[in-house]
């Protein structure tokens, strides 16, 4: 399928390798989709500064999907400055982690499980429609 290049959706999560399976999941139901998947890493070139190259793809995104599986302090941050923009943000947390950061206790958001890809894929598709269809 041909990318959107209209909509992208930005993905913040800590940068450790135990993420490389809900990204996948993630990435194809986003281009499966026709929209763009964002992930920092891949687009903030090596000797920049992290944090200012978040920040601009924060403002450049159409949504985000955040993993705050792990309230990672960067993650956390990035969701914070997303929402002040009135960026339209889906939260995620991994089934069975400690409860999430008190700062988001009262927001909405998928507890996923990778031993059932399929509850994710079906939420984040579900969603991905909504925003489309709302764009």
């Amino acid at each position: 399928m041909r990318v959107n290049s209209e909509l992208n959706c930005l993905l913040l999560y800590p940068y450790n390798l135990a993420h490389d399976q809900v990204l996948k999941l993630i990435t194809d139901v986003l281009q499966q989709a026709g929209i763009r998947p964002i992930l920092p890493h891949q687009m903030i070139a090596p000797g920049s500064d992290l944090a200012r190259g978040v920040l601009k793809l924060i403002e450049r995104a159409d949504f985000i999907i955040a993993d705050v599986t792990e309230s990672n302090p960067n993650v956390m941050f990035e969701v914070g400055f997303a929402q002040a923009l009135r960026k339209p943000v889906l939260l995620i947390v991994k089934e069975g982690a400690p409860p999430i950061s008190s700062v988001l206790a009262g927001e909405i958001y998928l507890v996923y499980d990778l031993d059932r890809p399929n509850g994710l894929r079906d939420y984040i598709e579900a969603w991905v429609n909504r925003y489309q269809k709302a764009a």
